[in-house]
């Protein structure tokens, strides 16, 4: 399995690390995060292309085969704790 990896500061996403990857795997890709303490207790979901969301649990969730299939898709993070929401701005993945 391949992994991407992210680095999670408050609001703002960025991959750090990024395998060279093929359009069209299915259950192949996972995500991988890393949070500041600013997510500390928060429930946190990936959002991918603002329509598919995947919980994180351990810090990493399976990309969806929707977003696998395409040359180019985004990732973000939503999380909720006691009434309050954070999200993050979106990075972009490419594949080849």
């Amino acid at each position: 399995m391949e992994t991407i990896r992210f680095a999670v500061d408050k609001q703002c996403i960025k991959k750090i690390e990024t395998p060279y990857l093929v359009a069209g795997t299915k259950n192949y890709l996972q995500a991988a995060f890393t949070f500041d303490s600013t997510w500390s207790g928060f429930k946190k979901v990936a959002v991918f292309n603002s329509k598919y969301y995947r919980p994180i649990t351990n810090g990493k969730c399976v990309v969806p085969e929707e977003v696998t299939a395409l040359h180019r898709f985004s990732v973000g993070v939503v999380g909720d704790k006691d009434g309050v929401r954070i999200t993050t701005n979106t990075d972009i993945i490419d594949q080849g």
